[in-house]
């Protein structure tokens, strides 16, 4: 449904911020800047802090995510190659996309 989009496109943003800035938050925005945001879009209901908390909450719940992945993929690692059925096992158990393993690959591999 659309949270899990929004949830991917998040995670995506979250994942090129800190590419750039490795301590960068999206939660740590200017809430003017979310609140230009809010009357551009027409959605005048809703508060800049709701959509902080919500940043927040899905940060956290992301820097979670990648943990548990990066021990799951080292645990794998150890084991065998990752190829196909280990990147559709990831993605089945544990919600990792393919672009996240590899992320954690690159990072663990140098």
């Amino acid at each position: 449904g659309r949270g899990y989009v929004l949830r991917r496109l998040l995670r995506r943003v979250l994942r090129t911020v800190r590419g750039v800035r490795p301590e960068g938050s999206l939660h740590q925005l200017p809430t003017d800047l979310v609140v230009h945001t809010i009357e551009r879009l027409g959605l005048r209901s809703v508060h800049p802090e709701v959509v902080l908390r919500v940043l927040r909450d899905e940060e956290r719940q992301y820097d979670r995510v990648l943990e548990r992945g990066r021990r799951e993929v080292s645990r794998l690692q150890r084991r065998r190659t990752i190829g196909e059925p280990e990147y559709g096992w990831l993605w089945e158990t544990h919600g990792l996309p393919r672009e996240i393993v590899d992320d954690v690959l690159q990072t663990q591999n140098g």
